[in-house]
């Protein structure tokens, strides 16, 4: 993706509790983004929808757990958008 360990203010970041299984959800499917003129532009949801199938969560925590991973691919098209 361009990125550069640089790129990174730190080597470590903190993941609150709550927010940890979305972040392993989003880390276990980091390679599957679609693109658009060279940088990626979002993540391929028929991967993600699938993740999220497996795991049986109720109608709202898959809703909560899809709107979390949202959250965190915007932040990461974000930080990427920059550095290209």
């Amino acid at each position: 993706m361009g990125l550069e360990p640089s790129d990174y203010e730190d080597d470590y970041f903190e993941v609150w509790p709550d927010n940890w299984p979305a972040a392993r959800l989003f880390m276990s499917i980091g390679n599957q983004w679609r693109g658009g003129n060279g940088l990626p532009i979002a993540l391929d949801y028929g991967v993600l929808f699938h993740r999220l199938d497996r795991m049986k969560l109720s109608d709202d925590d898959y809703e909560q757990m899809f709107r979390d991973v949202k959250a965190l691919e915007a932040g990461a098209i974000q930080v990427m958008s920059k550095t290209s």
